[in-house]
């Protein structure tokens, strides 16, 4: 055998041991990018992440970390580490508090990162997954920040004066041939008196 053969078998082999130690997990919320919390100057908020173990094989042990909003965010549960049996879903609760000096449309985003723990018994060669999930928290009211689209309205009074100059345009039309015609008959029947 050459020695890339032997290298080739030996990383195939090791890749087909690890990859059933690789756990699937998932996380879900019920804010995300385009769904941001609102929370006013002062105000604190309990909510929660769901963590699912719905696409793997066997149960997951998950921690927990803050990555982003540390100053705003702290989580409730006893342990930052969650036991998510095959099958099932967890949630994981946390505290969001706004300091009462921010003002309407300060921005906090804030993140949490889910990573499997392995212990050295389970599997002495293993991948851990993370999934980083977090969303904006946004100073105000949803009603703040909705902008009347202005372009709309611009447009609506283009078309109006589009309509009444081109409305202007054809009453003069037909006028100015009103008074032609007229001439022309008035005109023919002055010629014909005269010819008489």
């Amino acid at each position: 055998m050459t020695k890339i053969s032997l290298v080739s078998i030996i990383t195939l082999s090791l890749l087909c041991s690890i990859v059933p130690n690789v756990l699937a997990f998932a996380v879900s919320s019920q804010y995300y990018d385009t769904n941001p919390l609102y929370m006013q100057p002062g105000e604190t908020v309990e909510t929660f992440f769901t963590l699912q173990n719905l696409a793997g094989d066997r149960n997951v042990t998950i921690m927990a970390r803050i990555t982003y909003g540390e100053k705003i965010i702290t989580l409730l549960d006893e342990s930052d580490i969650y036991n998510v049996p095959l099958g099932e879903k967890k949630k994981v609760n946390f505290k969001i508090t706004i300091p009462s000096d921010t003002k309407i449309g300060d921005k906090f985003p804030i993140t949490i990162m889910f990573t499997t723990v392995t212990t050295q018994q389970e599997n002495p060669i293993a991948i851990g997954g993370s999934i980083g999930k977090g969303f904006d928290v946004i100073i105000g009211k949803p009603s703040d920040f909705i902008e009347v689209p202005q372009e709309k309205n611009n447009y609506l009074w283009i078309y109006i004066i589009v309509a009444v100059i081109i409305l202007f345009i054809i009453i003069l039309f037909i006028k100015k041939n009103k008074q032609k015609q007229t001439k022309i008959f008035v005109g023919k029947k002055t010629s014909r008196i005269k010819k008489f």
